[in-house]
Formats: structure tokens, sequence, C-alpha cells
């Protein structure tokens, strides 16, 4: 066998240049990285400012795929509603939701869900469909996408679903 013989200075020359390239690795996906992407991360940025940064970076940039783009239009697209019209992201969190379910509830006591309820008094409902009705591919009628209630009638419920149609309940949804 032939083995080459290195000197112990182009040892040292190549862990140096090793290193010095691995930090340059480090150093560059740091300063690569996406200003919109690190935005994603904070609590406190508003979501119009996360898109804007979004559209600056992409504006010159050609569509390549695996690098986020489809990825934030879909996040984009789900959250823009529930963050409308201020883009204040809190408003999107689960833990808001239930903030503002734990108010409603202390406002309105009656409204309580009642956890001692019989399974038979829930699927006894009685709310009425306002339409469109009829699922088109009989399929996905079940899950619901808003649910509000009436902001001067808590008993005034409103059920929006993905294809099973627009229900209310006139009685806060005992029944």
């Amino acid at each position: 066998m032939n083995y080459i013989y290195c000197s112990a200075n182009f040892k040292k020359m190549i862990k140096k240049s090793l290193i010095a390239f691995v930090v340059m690795l480090v150093f560059q996906n740091k300063v690569a990285a996406q200003k919109w992407a690190e935005m994603l991360n904070d609590t406190n940025a508003n979501f119009y400012d996360i898109v804007k940064e979004f559209d600056a970076y992409w504006k010159d940039r050609p569509y390549e795929r695996g690098k986020g783009f489809k990825a934030f239009k879909r996040w984009q697209w789900f959250t823009e509603p529930r963050v409308y019209p201020s883009g204040n992201m809190r408003l999107a969190s689960r833990g808001h939701a239930y903030e503002e379910y734990q108010k409603f509830i202390k406002q309105n006591p009656q409204q309580r869900l009642n956890h001692g309820a019989s399974v038979s008094s829930g699927t006894v409902a009685n709310w009425t469909a306002l339409g469109p009705f009829g699922s088109p591919s009989n399929t996905g009628a079940g899950r619901v996408q808003v649910i509000k209630i009436h902001p001067t009638n808590p008993n005034m419920i409103y059920v929006g679903t993905g294809a099973g149609g627009f229900w209310m309940s006139n009685n806060g949804g005992t029944s």
C-alpha cells in the first residue's frame, strides 16, 4: 500500500481551513435568513408586516420548489380571515379563543355548558337549517368552520359548515 505523507503543518492548515469553511457556512445561513421567516416566530409581529416582508423577498425571485413559497401562501390564506382587519396575530391563537369564551361565560353564566346533560339531549337538537342544503360529495358536512353568537342576544348562535350549510339556534344551542 502506498501512503501519502502529510506534514504536521499541512494537517493544521487543512484543519483551520475546514473550521473556517464551517464557520462561514453557518454565518452565511444567518445572513441569508429571510426576515419574514423570522417574523413568523415573533409573537408581536403584525400579519400585514409579515406579508409585506414576504412579498418584498419574493419580488425579484423566481418561484422555486421547496423554498417555502407555497407553505407561506397556505399560511397566509388560513390566517388572514382570523386577524382581519388589525393584523394582530394574537387573534388567530387558540389561547385567545379560549379567553374570549371565558369572558363570554362570565357575562352569560346561563350559557355554561351543562356537562351533566345526557347524551340523548345533544342528539335531539333544535337547530334550524338556513341553507344551502345538501353536500355535493356527501362528505365534510359536519366540519364546522365558523361559530358566531349574536352580539345583543346570546341565545342566537349561528354555525357555518364546510358543506352542510348555515345553521341557527335560538336557545343558546341547548337543544
